[in-house]
Order: structure tokens, then sequence, then C-alpha cells
């Protein structure tokens, strides 16, 4: 059967008519647990909210570095993107800032509320066993902060803005505003290591210290080069040894003619000696040296003549033959020993043996002195090759060297522009700002007074309500509650 609006009036008039006559009760009821819920809110640990605020800023894209001189323009970008904001938000709430925090503020040392103790005792002691019995390491309160610090910082980003709010919820409202203040800073922190990471500096910097130690040693191997063949200027010691070589190339010349030139004089001397000695016509001799000489060659033709005629028709031992050619050496003897009388007793032949003598004398001076000369010519062309050989190795060191300069300067510069990005990023050209400090407001955000005051409000009146409805119940009896609410609907 349905209920009609007046079936429903009357039960509600019933129900207001027993409340009515339990208005005391009610009343008790309502006020009481009113008084209770706002005891418990007033007794109950307030949770105390700091707050900062970062100003995300991407005004300045740097443009990328290389080792091209010619650096690109700066380019202007617009405000920042959902994902830089949610990147600054991972290194915010990361395990590295989050432990530092715990670490500087001693959040692990502080000991959780009486509680929540007594709530997660069983937990604990559940956790314990657990790894107790699996050979685990057990979590200390030291471990799980930076965890409970995690639940308790919270993140957002102000709707149209590159502001980003953070806060955080401690009971204590100073001790709120510590811990936010120290996770703010080793957030900054981590945030100039992660980006500074990005950056070209390092990589421009190691280059350029690589390259300076290249610097070193080639100027090294040109000062030990230069040092090998004594002397800095190989240019200037070229020419100065080809000046060198060639003073000794014309003198080797010279020695050579000047040694031809005696070497024919000499020659002539013996012709003339030879061919005067042979004629028999010596100059400048007397007349009976002439007569001796002539007769002595007469003799020594008719015995070789005879020996001939001797060997012809007897054998070599016969002593004709051997008695003959006794003869004939005597003679030859005689006639050897008597040029050499004519000759020495010749003013002509004479000066001509001396100045053989000085021309061989001559001679033989030279000869040693182009000795020396070929040696000091080998040496001086070794020399030579020596300088040009170190001379294309001190270019190819010079070109080295003039190359390994350029990329020096050129890193030194772009090691430098980086730094002053670096700087200029750490200066918070691009980077983030804190726009608010860490400030904890002094009213409680748990729990709200307006959410207590409405539950204790209502929480009493429900109270109350079902008090008077028990009392009544309990009164006239349960079956004749029911039987009252039936009939009403019968009528109805």
């Amino acid at each position: 059967m349905a209920v009609t609006g007046d079936g429903l009036e009357e039960t509600f008039n019933r129900i207001a008519e027993a409340v009515g006559r339990r208005k005391r009760a009610f009343v008790v009821v309502a006020l009481t647990v009113f008084l209770a819920i706002q005891a418990l809110a007033f007794f109950w640990p307030g949770k105390f909210a700091a707050r900062a605020a970062l100003l995300i800023q991407s005004n300045r894209l740097t443009p990328q570095l290389n080792t091209n001189p010619q650096d690109p323009p700066t380019i202007i970008t617009g405000g920042v993107t959902e994902e830089d904001v949610n990147s600054e938000i991972a290194i915010l709430t990361s395990n590295d800032v989050l432990t530092r925090t715990v670490e500087s503020t001693g959040l692990g040392l502080v000991p959780p509320p009486w509680y929540l103790r007594l709530l997660f005792a069983p937990l604990r002691g559940y956790e314990r066993l657990y790894a107790w019995y699996h050979e685990l390491p057990y979590a200390s309160d030291v471990d799980r902060a930076p965890e409970g610090l995690l639940r308790s910082v919270t993140a957002e980003r102000l709707k149209d803005s590159d502001v980003l709010v953070v806060e955080y919820r401690a009971g204590d409202p100073e001790f709120a505003e510590i811990v936010l203040g120290e996770l703010i800073k080793h957030y900054l922190e981590r945030h100039v290591t992660a980006h500074t990471s990005l950056q070209a500096e390092p990589f421009f910097g190691s280059q350029a210290a690589l390259l300076e130690d290249e610097l070193r040693r080639l100027e090294t191997e040109l000062a030990d080069l230069q040092l090998a063949i004594g002397a800095v200027d190989v240019e200037a010691e070229q020419s100065i040894q080809l000046g060198i070589d060639g003073g000794l190339r014309e003198e080797a010349a010279l020695v050579g003619r000047r040694i031809a030139e005696l070497s024919a004089t000499i020659a002539e001397y013996d012709r003339i000696v030879a061919d005067a000695t042979e004629s028999g016509r010596v100059l400048g001799t007397a007349p009976q040296r002439d007569s001796i000489l002539d007769d002595l060659k007469a003799q020594a033709l008719r015995l070789e003549l005879e020996q001939i005629d001797l060997e012809s028709r007897y054998a070599s031992d016969f002593p004709l033959v051997e008695e003959n050619e006794r003869k004939l050496e005597a003679t030859r003897r005689a006639l050897e020993l008597e040029r050499r009388n004519v000759r020495d007793h010749s003013p002509t032949l004479a000066q001509v043996d001396m100045e053989r003598a000085r021309a061989e004398a001559e001679k033989a001076g030279l000869e040693e002195r182009r000795v020396v000369l070929d040696e000091q010519v080998a040496a001086s062309r070794e020399r030579l090759m020596e300088l040009e050989r170190t001379a294309m190795e001190i270019d190819r060191v010079r070109r080295r060297i003039r190359t390994v300069e350029e990329r020096y300067t050129s890193y030194l510069s772009r090691s430098e522009q980086a730094r002053v990005d670096a700087e200029l990023d750490q200066r918070q050209v691009t980077n983030v700002t804190v726009v608010q400090q860490p400030v904890a407001s002094l009213r409680p955000v748990r729990p709200k007074k307006s959410i207590v005051l409405l539950v204790s409000v209502l929480g009493g009146a429900l109270a109350g309500l079902l008090a008077g409805l028990w009392l009544e119940i309990r009164q006239v009896g349960l079956a004749a509650v029911l039987a009252a609410l039936a009939a009403g609907e019968a009528r109805s």
C-alpha cells in the first residue's frame, strides 16, 4: 500500500510527539554529543600547513654550443610547459631531496604520536616478524621518514600561471616552516645539479685540458728537435750550412784541379828525363861522359845480339851462353850507373828532379787535403740532410701546434661562453625562483572548524533523536510503536 502525503505527515507528527515527550533526553544527548565532538576536535592535534611559491621561468633558450666560433643568436621562448612543471615536481619529490631533508631536519628521529604507535603496533609487529623470518632488513622510522614526508608534501601549479605552490603539513607551524625551507633548499641544489649535468661547460673544459696537454707535448717535441740540431732557426741554419757546403765543394774542386795539374807536371818531368836519358843527349854534361855512355850502349847492344845468336845455337846452360849473359848484365849495370852519374852531373836534370820532388810534395799535401775535404763535404751533406729532415719534422710539429692552438683557443672561448651560460642559469635567468619563502599558517588546516561544527550539530541531533526513539520504544514497547505506525498507514 502506498504511503500518501497525509500518512507521512501523520507519521512524522507521531515521531515529533514522541520526541516532544522525550525532549529533555533529546536535548541532553544532543548537547552531550555536540560537546564531545567539539572537545575531541579541540584536543585532537591539528595539522598546520606551510606554503612556498616557486616561479618557473623559461625566458631564454641557450643555443646549442659547438666548436664553431660563429655564435647563433639567443632565441626568446614562451612560458613553461606542463612537462617542465612535472619535471620540477619530480625533482622536488625525488628520493635524494627527501632523504637529505630528513637528514638535515631529523624527521626520522621524531617519534610518532602515541595514538599512532598504539594503532600501528600490530602492523609493526607483523612487519618485524616477517623481516626476521625472511631475513630481510627491517624498515625503521628513519627509513620510513622519506615516505612520510612525501605523503605530507603537495605541489600544484596555479591555474594560468608559472607558479608552483608547495605545501607541507605538520603538527607544529614553526617545524613545518623549517622542514619546508630545508626541502626547498635541497630541491634548488638538486635542480642546479641536474641542469648543470646537461650543460656543455664540463665537456669544453675537459677538451681544453686535453688540448693543453697535447700543446705541451708538441712544444716539448719541438724543443727537443731544435736541441738535437743545435739551432733554433732551422732556415737560417740551412742557409749557413749551404754556404759552408758550397765553399767546401768549391775548395775541393780547386784542390782536384791542382792535383791534376801537378800530376801532369810530374809526368812531363818524367818524360823529359826519360827522353834525355834514352836519347843520350844529356843536357849540360862533359863530352867524355857522352862518349863513355855511347860506348856502353854500343857494347850492350852487341852483347844482346850475341846472346840471341848463342841462344839460337846452344842450350841455355851452355858455358858460352851463361858467360855472355853475365857480360850483358854487367854491361847493363855499368850503363845504368853511368846514366845516373851523367844525370847527377847535369844541372838541367838536377833542376828537373828538384822541381819534380817539389811537385810530388805539393801533390801529396793536396791529396791529403782532398781526403779531408771529402770527409768535410760528406759531413756537410749529412748535416744538410739532417737539417732537411728536421726542418720537415719541425714544420709538421708546427702545423700540429697551430692546429691544436686554434682548437684550444676555440674550446677556451666556447668553455667561457658555456661557463657564462651556466652562471646565468644559476642566477635564475633560466631557472626556478623562490617568490615566496615557506610561511606557515597559525590556523590549523585539520580539523576544519566548519566541518567539526557541522558534524557536531548533525551528530548531536541524530544522537538525540535516536535516544528519544529508543526511550519511547523502551517505555511503550516495540510492538505498540509498530502497531501505531501501521494503524496510521492504514488510515492513510
